[in-house]
């Protein structure tokens, strides 16, 4: 499956592909940062020096979303001992 972004093709795996679809389906956010597009996975010293900087961007992030998968129950298990941790 490839994406466009910035009018830049992206092939991507289906998880992200149906994380993509989802999340465009809900509506949660107009804008979306994802390690896998926004760091060049080719280059070690750029995925080296981001992969340093992720913990600031998902701290300073007003919402973080996270996939799983399609919705199962043990996916709705997991998301409830998720939100119990993070209280």
């Amino acid at each position: 499956w490839t994406i466009s972004v910035n009018r830049k093709l992206f092939h991507v795996r289906p998880n992200l592909r149906d994380a993509l679809i989802r999340l465009r389906e809900l509506g949660l956010a107009e804008y979306y940062w994802v390690d896998f597009i926004c760091i060049n996975q080719s280059d070690l010293q750029e995925r080296s020096t981001q992969v340093s900087t992720m913990d600031r961007i998902y701290r300073s992030a007003t919402q973080v979303d996270i996939w799983l998968g399609d919705h199962t129950g043990e996916t709705e298990k997991l998301g409830s001992w998720i939100e119990k941790v993070s209280a």
